[in-house]
């Protein structure tokens, strides 16, 4: 009993993953200068092989508990297709922050759950494709516009959705005039806006 034991303590601390209760934990390794890396490749591929392993076992629900400032888009948008693409229903719990790419990710939950004293925060990024000349350069910005309405559009229809049920008219334009750059949430303040479902204490 006490080694069965162990071994999922070992499994939280290494892998991010707890068994008994279903719950994979969305966290940041450190780099060298003992910073946090945030999302990067080595949190999107344990990510993804946790969600497999639960996937695999049943279809019961799923927690994510998530903490992280944000990082690397294209690894974030891994763990944001993965998230969508699950028939298992999933709930992220924030505790701490949901910044940057953190806070996209929330938005693939199916239930969207922020600790009374987590914040959300939104930004344009820094650009990821780069070029060696004027051709590369112009078609890494094009890439770039394309890639931040995408981005701009995960939020807005979450937005929109939570005015819908309230009743509200909420127009791309009013999105856009939100200038969602460099913003950030309080808890209340991003379950009033729609980009979290509740507020636990």
């Amino acid at each position: 009993m006490a080694k069965h034991t162990n071994d999922h303590t070992d499994n939280i601390h290494e892998y991010g993953l707890y068994i008994p209760s279903r719950t994979i934990f969305m966290d940041s390794s450190l780099n060298d200068e003992g910073e946090e890396d945030g999302v990067n490749y080595l949190m999107a591929m344990r990510f993804l092989k946790n969600l497999h392993i639960l996937q695999k076992l049943n279809q019961e629900p799923i927690t994510v508990v998530m903490n992280t400032t944000g990082g690397d888009v294209w690894q974030g948008m891994a763990i944001f297709d993965a998230i969508k693409a699950s028939s298992n229903h999933i709930t992220i719990r924030v505790v701490g922050n949901a910044c940057s790419m953190g806070s996209i990710i929330l938005q693939a939950a199916d239930d969207r759950v922020l600790m009374s004293h987590a914040h959300v925060m939104f930004h344009l990024g820094t650009p990821g494709p780069t070029g060696n000349n004027i051709h590369e350069l112009m078609n890494a910005a094009k890439y770039e516009l394309e890639f931040g309405n995408k981005i701009d559009q995960i939020l807005f229809d979450r937005i929109k959705d939570k005015h819908d049920k309230d009743n509200r008219a909420f127009t791309k334009q009013r999105f856009q005039d939100m200038n969602f750059k460099g913003k950030y949430l309080h808890a209340e303040e991003a379950v009033e806006m729609g980009l979290a479902d509740r507020i636990e204490s």
